[in-house]
């Protein structure tokens, strides 16, 4: 097997260690919490949870916990399905 090194930045690599070591993470105020996510499936540019995510996000006054379904790639960024809800995420790429 041939090893090849990637650097990532320290704040990515300390959110996807976590992610992996404990099946959440948090960043910027944003905390993703996969430990309870059984089964995750690709199809196409899609990917489902099942049981979903849980994506809790405190920025001053606002404390909330949605439960993500799914996640799809856009042109522009991601889109995460929100569940019971009309209203979706999109993430970002920071400009």
């Amino acid at each position: 097997m041939l090893d090849i090194p990637v650097r990532l930045d320290k704040a990515l690599y300390a959110f996807l260690r976590d992610l992996l070591e404990k099946g959440r993470a948090e960043y910027n105020d944003i905390e993703l919490d996969m430990s309870e996510a059984q089964d995750m499936s690709f199809k196409g540019s899609k990917l489902s949870f099942n049981p979903p995510l849980k994506l809790r996000i405190k920025k001053g006054f606002l404390d909330m916990t949605v439960k993500i379904t799914g996640a799809s790639n856009l042109r522009n960024g991601i889109h995460f399905n929100v569940e019971n809800s009309p209203i979706d995420i999109k993430v970002l790429p920071d400009a």
